[in-house]
């Protein structure tokens, strides 16, 4: 999958030329090569697709008011049967604004991320912190708030 996206990336950077192959190409025969090395002598088995555990349509959900910088956000976040946090939806109120456009796709990236088993702390240690390791961004300020309350209780 990821081939295939660096190979689209690649032609939409550099058109090919008539000498050269239009899809596929060198890139698509490296891609085989490889794979034909490893699996030479032994048995290799192909990844297993990842599944994403879905939500109910109907679900519970927390509502809360938080602060990061100068600027104060909702956040919207619902959990997995089992406890964990399942998704995060942050707003600014400045419906069109850059800041709210970011901390709404920041948060449904998160919410994927979250979907397909990524744990809560490997996207916490991603983001950006200051030097006192104080999250920098909205997403990042929501998730260590959850952790913190979720220690708390």
């Amino acid at each position: 999958m990821i081939e295939l996206a660096a190979r689209s990336i690649f032609h939409l950077a550099h058109p090919p030329t008539p000498s050269q192959p239009r899809a596929g190409g060198a890139l698509k025969g490296v891609a085989q090569s490889r794979y034909a090395k490893e699996r030479r002598g032994r048995s290799v088995t192909a990844p297993q697709p990842i599944s994403r555990e879905r939500l109910p349509n109907r679900r519970a959900s927390t509502t809360f008011e938080f602060e990061c910088r100068p600027h104060r956000y909702i956040a919207t976040i619902s959990h997995f049967p089992n406890g964990e946090l399942a998704e995060v939806f942050l707003s600014n109120g400045r419906a069109g604004s850059d800041i709210d456009a970011a901390a709404k796709d920041s948060a449904v990236i998160a919410s994927i991320a979250l979907q397909y088993g990524v744990p809560v702390d490997v996207i916490r240690k991603a983001l950006l912190r200051d030097s006192e390791s104080i999250a920098s961004s909205p997403l990042g300020v929501v998730l260590d708030l959850i952790v913190s309350e979720q220690g708390t209780m």
